[in-house]
């Protein structure tokens, strides 16, 4: 899945460089076969409420309806990784996993910074 089509790669790619964020959107915005591509303009937008909300949601239609719910972790305030939950379209709602989805990436991040800053024991 292309960088921009999915939950991780969004919130990755809004904590990106610029750079790498233009690069990104110079290239191919096809979504998937048969979707219509994004306009950079589109992109950019949503790239800012990903920012702004501290979430993403992604979903495709192909090979089969499926819905990503995704947040950043991150280590003293900058974005390292991305957590997400992908399941089924359907009756899904992504508003009923944002909660769930942002509290764990948030407690993944504290124990993160925590170890990074030598304030926790040994992992494992």
């Amino acid at each position: 899945m292309p960088m921009h089509a999915t939950g991780v790669g969004l919130v990755l790619l809004a904590h990106a460089p610029i750079q790498i964020q233009n690069e990104v959107l110079a290239g191919n915005l096809t979504v998937e076969p048969g979707h219509p591509l994004q306009s950079e303009r589109e992109l950019r937008v949503l790239l800012a409420a990903v920012r702004r909300n501290g979430v993403a949601i992604a979903s495709r239609r192909q090979p089969e309806p499926m819905t990503s719910v995704a947040a950043p972790v991150l280590n003293n305030r900058r974005v390292i990784a991305a957590l997400s939950v992908v399941a089924q379209s359907g009756n899904l709602q992504p508003a009923a996993l944002t909660p769930a989805v942002v509290a764990v990436a948030r407690a993944i991040s504290r124990a993160v910074s925590a170890v990074h800053a030598g304030l926790a024991g040994p992992v494992g």
